[in-house]
This record gives structure tokens, C-alpha cells and sequence, in this order.
């Protein structure tokens, strides 16, 4: 039996389903119709020399395909992306998904099978190096919350206008807002300790844990300090200092923030042992999270003055050292401002829901701090132990 050999290494025989890749108008099956890119045929014969009849799937046309066509643009038509097997039916269906596909798309891959449709996810990772620490790859999910991802990502087409409304929702833009918010406050506060603070900040650290300053998470522990740094006021008596202070000035502020930092440290270290840990510097920062108010928080001035409190409940107030400075002190108001004001849009849209129009597993907010504490019920129908805004 002649055998026709495809681009990639495959071969096609008589009785084999194969699929045409390019557009060609001198290959005419009609006076209207030719060779089109995505037409499916069978193969009727491999005529020596190279050539190939096949029958088309649909109008039952026959044609022989030369050689140089059959060569280079004839294919295997087992296996297609979804998108080409759109109208296409076949007895059994196997699709493999990443995961990363919309409900619309699912629908036309478990729709072309007659008998059964049969759907297969990977829950290993792709072993790229660079998503070693994202969530799926430290909580690997199940087949079923990548069918349940898939089932609820709707990649259904909308307008301009649709498209405009969703992104000005509050609740859409409220996330973004919050991170920014808090993210640039590490920044000022890193900043303000400057760059001769920051390298006494690692020198503190080595001696107080050796090896901490080289931990993965040492940055994002370096930042939170920097933030505690910022909080304690005891070491600045010039909340707005001038933007040039003197070198020796600033050594002596930076070096005051630093054992203020060091402090807060320690403290976090007094909770218990970290010397076991993968990375001491990362359980460090979480003994330092804001959401237990046992641990040390930068919202609390160590002053004692009242202050503005943070925008959430969860996210620090602007420390005291940052809120009247010359360069930070604005942009950072500004950022606050804006993260309240979503908040409370988003409070406001969620103190008018009634029973049957609340989404499914809220349980009502209580205002007027419904941006702290409204959170989704558990199975039982007690609220979680950690808060966080629903939207």
C-alpha cells in the first residue's frame, strides 16, 4: 500500500481522514468551489509519484491532489483546534484543555462527538522556571477547579460601551486600587530609608538571624519593616524634613529607622522559632500580617496620636513619617483617597442588596464598615475567620 508522506513526519494511506492547509483556486472541485485551508477528506488513493485522490467530507466531491500541493499543505484531520473543528462531528470526541479556555470554547469542543465526548486536563505544572511560585504551582488545583474556572470565564463578545461600564464598576477597579495603594507605600517607605539605611537594615538583620538578608522573601520582609520603620515617629522629630537634609542629618534619621525597624523584628521573632523554616524571612513577614491584630501593625502610631485609619480595614493607615512628607505625602493621600472612595461605592451598591438579589453565599454586610466585613459564608454558614472585601 502507497503511502503519502505530510509535513511534520506523518504519513497518510487510503481510508485515512486528512485536511487540506492552503487556499488554492487552481485545484477546482466545481465551477464555485476549490481546495480550501480547514476542508476535511478522505483518501481514496496514493498514486505513485506522490499524488493523492480524496473525497470531501460534506459535498462527496472527488479530486486528486499533486504531489508538490500534497507534500507540503496535506495533513493527518484526526486531531484540530477547537476553532477548526467547528462544524465538524465525529463518533468519539477527545479534547485536551489547559485550562485556559472560556465556556463558549468548551461548548464546541464537547459538542463534536455523536457517542461520547471525553475531556482531559493537566494538573501538573509546565515547568517553567518563572511560575514556580505562582498559587497553582504552590496549591496545585484539581481537574475540577480547572473545569470550574473554564466553565466560569465567559469569553462571550461585548460592546465598546459594555466593555467601558464594566471597567468603571468600583468593584472591578476597587482590587487594582488597593494594591497600589499598598505597594506604593512600601515604595515611599523604602525610599525614605534610603540607601544607606537599607544596607544598615541588612546588616541588623544578619546579626540578628544570620543568613536572613539572602531568604527569598527577604525583600518583601525589608519592605514591611521599612513600613513599621515609618510608623515609629519616636525617630523622626521632623515629620517634613527639607528635601536636602545634610549627609550626617540623614545618616543619623536613617539609622534611628533602622533601629526602629530591628525592633518590630525582634518582636516577630519572639513569636517563635524560624530557623527550621524553608524561608525564615517569608514566615517573619506573615507574623507581621495586618489581619491579626496581635501582631505588630503599622496602623498603630506608637505616638498615640489619632490618625486617618487605611482605606480597608486590612490595609495600613499612611504612617506618620510619610504622610507629611514633601515628596510622598500627596501622591500618597491621593492614593488613599481614591481606595476609600471605591470602598465606600462598593459598600454603598452592597447595603441595597435584598435576599434574592445578593450574589449566591453572602451573607449581608453591616454597615458602616461594610468594606471590612462583608465575606463569603462557609458550607456551614459561618463567615470565614479572615475578612476580606467582597466584590
Amino acid at each position: 500500500m502507497l503511502r503519502c508522506a505530510c509535513p511534520g513526519g506523518s504519513a497518510a494511506s487510503a481510508g485515512d481522514t486528512v485536511v487540506t492547509r492552503r487556499n488554492n483556486r487552481r485545484l477546482a472541485l466545481s465551477g464555485s468551489d476549490w481546495v480550501k485551508n480547514g476542508d476535511r477528506w478522505t483518501v481514496r488513493d496514493v498514486l505513485p509519484g506522490g499524488a493523492v485522490t480524496v473525497q470531501h467530507h460534506h459535498t462527496r466531491r472527488v479530486i486528486t491532489l499533486p504531489a508538490s500541493y500534497a507534500g507540503q499543505h496535506l495533513a493527518l484531520g484526526y486531531a484540530s483546534t477547537v476553532h477548526a473543528a467547528q462544524g465538524a462531528t465525529a463518533d468519539t470526541c477527545h479534547t485536551v484543555a489547559t485550562g485556559s479556555e472560556d465556556r463558549q470554547l468548551l461548548y464546541v469542543a464537547m459538542t463534536r462527538g455523536r457517542t461520547s465526548n471525553h475531556l482531559y486536563l493537566s494538573t501538573a505544572g509546565d515547568g517553567d522556571e518563572h511560575s514556580v511560585l505562582t498559587p497553582d504551582a504552590l496549591l496545585p488545583p484539581t481537574a475540577v477547579d480547572l473545569l470550574t474556572r473554564i466553565i466560569d470565564r465567559d469569553g462571550a463578545q461585548v460592546s465598546a460601551t459594555t466593555a467601558q461600564a464594566q471597567l468603571a464598576d468600583p468593584a472591578v477597579r476597587l482590587g487594582a486600587a488597593a494594591d497600589r495603594y499598598h505597594d506604593s507605600l512600601h515604595v515611599a517607605a523604602l525610599h525614605r530609608l534610603g540607601n544607606q539605611g537599607l544596607a544598615a537594615l541588612n546588616r541588623a538583620a544578619e546579626q540578628v538571624l544570620p543568613g536572613l538578608s539572602d531568604a527569598p522573601a527577604w525583600t518583601t520582609l525589608r519592605a514591611s519593616l521599612a513600613l513599621h520603620a515609618a510608623t515609629d515617629t519616636r525617630h523622626d522629630p521632623s515629620p517634613d524634613p527639607s528635601p536636602d537634609p545634610s549627609p550626617d542629618g540623614a545618616t543619623d534619621r536613617q539609622l534611628l529607622a533602622v533601629q526602629a525597624a530591628t525592633r518590630v523584628l525582634h518582636q516577630a521573632l519572639r513569636r517563635g522559632e524560624v530557623r527550621s523554616a524553608a524561608d525564615p524571612a517569608a514566615v517573619l513577614d506573615w507574623r507581621l500580617d495586618l489581619s491579626d491584630p496581635s501582631r505588630p501593625r503599622p496602623t498603630r502610631a506608637l505616638t498615640g496620636t489619632a490618625r486617618t485609619p487605611g482605606p480597608l480595614s486590612w490595609l495600613p493607615a499612611i504612617p506618620p513619617g510619610l504622610e507629611h512628607d514633601q515628596r510622598w505625602g500627596v501622591y500618597l493621600q491621593a492614593r488613599h483617597g481614591y481606595t476609600t472612595y471605591l470602598a465606600e461605592q462598593v459598600a454603598e451598591r452592597a447595603r441595597a442588596w435584598t435576599p434574592t438579589s445578593a450574589r449566591p453565599g453572602l451573607r449581608r454586610c453591616s454597615a458602616p464598615t461594610a468594606p471590612a466585613t462583608c465575606s463569603p459564608t462557609s458550607p456551614s454558614g459561618e463567615p470565614p475567620t479572615t475578612s476580606r472585601t467582597t466584590t
